[in-house]
């Protein structure tokens, strides 16, 4: 078994044994990262930028179809870097995307299901009824109403009647700040409803979070399954991720978790403020930093799924 501290000392040495892999995956990173780039740059063509978010989706397949690869070469305790196969990573990276969506339609859709059993969409649907039936939307109509009435009479020039349109847009811009004002929404809707609302709204954001969480570990190890078995199937049997998570230790996976998101913090933080340096900053952040976390987070993840007999 294999302990969290040398995952992450082999993890983060990981990228530098590598330099050319390193810096091959990082110039992947540099073509997905090209409208950004070039919306930095000031490019303002919209075929040229359409152009760049195809090809930038297209390499951020083969980037996450790759880092599947170095997981799989991980798992097998190989210290070798997997060479890149255009096909094969492409292939891989549209798989991957699959299982996640698939992860995170399901806490999507239990989330929905919480909220109607809470209350919380058929409350917040009442709360819109009262503010739309406030006297803000009622004053607003009468605006328009009468200054609609001023132009039919042929009372106002044209002049005044932009005026009168810009009033009543202003009107109904001041009904919909109702929206935003919560002391407003607080004198118009009934607090018991208010009360019921925020209580169910609460529940329902406490119990979504919690489950995209759970999901979102499942996730993981089912990338690790793709990586180790190649077949999508296989990644879906959440029976099987959760044996998995179980083999593991739930608490060396969620500690593993923890310091993968602290020490990926960390480096953002520093790419953040060498991404402040002109032009070359862009070009740094997604040719060292970028490829850096991908190598680092796919290895570490292999190394843990290693831990399973």
């Amino acid at each position: 078994m294999i302990s969290l501290s040398e995952i992450f000392k082999d993890s983060i040495k990981y990228p530098f044994a590598n330099i050319k892999l390193l810096l091959i995956l990082g110039i992947f990173c540099i073509v997905f990262k090209l409208p950004s780039i070039a919306f930095s740059l000031g490019v303002k063509s919209s075929t040229s930028y359409m152009l760049l978010l195809i090809i930038s989706l297209i390499v951020y397949f083969i980037i996450d179809g790759y880092g599947i690869s170095v997981i799989k070469e991980s798992i097998l305790m190989s210290d070798l870097a997997p060479k890149f196969d255009i096909v094969e990573n492409f292939v891989n990276g549209i798989k991957k995307t699959i299982i996640s969506i698939i992860y995170f339609i399901i806490p999507a859709i239990l989330s929905a299901i919480v909220a109607v059993l809470t209350g919380t969409l058929k409350l917040g649907s009442e709360i819109f009824t009262y503010i739309a039936n406030s006297n803000g939307v009622v004053n607003s109509t009468v605006n328009v109403a009468n200054n609609t009435v001023a132009v039919a009479n042929g009372s106002t020039s044209l002049a005044n009647g932009t005026t009168v349109i810009a009033n009543s847009t202003t009107a109904f811009s001041n009904s919909t700040n109702l929206l935003t004002n919560v002391s407003a929404i607080y004198d118009i809707v009934p607090k018991d409803i208010l009360s019921s609302f925020f209580t169910a709204a609460v529940i329902t954001v406490v119990v979504s979070l919690i489950l995209f969480i759970i999901f979102g570990l499942f996730d993981i190890i089912a990338q690790c399954r793709l990586a180790k078995y190649g077949k999508l199937t296989e990644a879906l049997k959440i029976n099987e991720v959760i044996k998995d998570i179980s083999n593991i230790g739930i608490a060396k996976f969620i500690g593993w978790y923890i310091l993968v998101l602290i020490i990926c913090f960390v480096i953002s933080f520093i790419a953040g403020l060498l991404s402040a340096i002109p032009y070359i900053g862009i070009i740094i952040l997604p040719l060292i930093f970028m490829s850096f976390v991908i190598l680092f987070q796919s290895r570490s993840l292999g190394l843990l799924y290693s831990n399973i007999d």
